[in-house]
């Protein structure tokens, strides 16, 4: 085994440094190849910082590109096909039929708007759940049963976080008890026919008579974010290529 000596080492205070072996993380590197990566903090600042921005455009993609209204609507029929229908499992044959025809009718009639019916209100919660990153819905007792509103997400209020009484606290319009179960969800009224957004204050829903879904990408997350984020800026880039590719090609001719 052959030793290589530096004179260097021999000077004194000078601490030999190992040659190999030396322990780093690569994603966490400055330099030339640290430069130009983001950084992201913890999940609730991060999501509530942007996730109007990214729903405003993910709504706009999903309006006016081609490839990500068909990429959507196709995750869409992936996660709901046709619609997920329960069936009873009852013991007696005859009270598992009669559950089931009640279910049938009451799916047909489950829109509180009259809109659709139980089949197409598990595709709005899909889509939204997709576009926006998060879809509300909310139960509504009637004489004539249980009926279910779809929400905007842009009504339960972002802007609301606050500590409240006896340890309970309000992260972006969902209120938690002191134990940090969600108890409630603070919604702004909202009027179907009115033209442009006025501002009323937000009224306080139980968390019983919400049902929120997203899809959460870290622990303690309490709203979603759109799961069109990652390529957002890579889909307008594709846009603003087709465009100038389509401008060039008309020029040459």
């Amino acid at each position: 085994m052959a030793f290589s000596l530096n004179p260097l080492n021999l000077l004194p205070g000078r601490a030999k440094r190992p040659t190999s072996g030396r322990r780093s993380f690569d994603g966490a590197t400055g330099g030339r190849r640290g430069w130009g990566f983001g950084t992201s903090g913890p999940i609730n600042p991060e999501v509530g910082a942007a996730l109007e921005q990214v729903r405003r455009r993910a709504r706009h993609k999903y309006q006016n590109n081609p490839w990500v209204r068909n990429g959507v609507d196709n995750w869409v029929a992936s996660l709901t096909g046709p619609g997920i229908m329960a069936t009873s499992a009852h013991t007696d044959t005859d009270q598992r039929a009669r559950l089931d025809q009640e279910f049938t009718a009451w799916a047909a009639e489950a829109d509180a708007d009259g809109r659709t019916d139980w089949f197409g209100i598990q595709a709005e919660i899909a889509r939204a759940m997709i576009v926006d990153g998060e879809a509300f819905v909310q139960k509504i007792a009637t004489r004539d049963g249980l009926r279910l509103r779809m929400i905007p997400a842009e009504q339960v209020d972002q802007a609301m976080t606050r500590e409240l009484s006896n340890g309970r606290f309000v992260v972006q319009g969902v209120e938690f008890d002191a134990d940090g179960m969600r108890t409630a969800y603070w919604i702004h009224p909202s009027r179907p026919t009115a033209l442009y957004p006025t501002y009323e204050p937000p009224v306080r829903i139980d968390a019983e008579d919400i049902c929120h879904v997203f899809k959460p990408l870290a622990a303690g997350q309490v709203r979603g974010i759109s799961w069109l984020a990652p390529i957002i800026l890579q889909a307008n880039e594709l846009d603003q290529l087709c465009d100038a590719l389509l401008v060039g090609t008309k020029v040459a001719a």
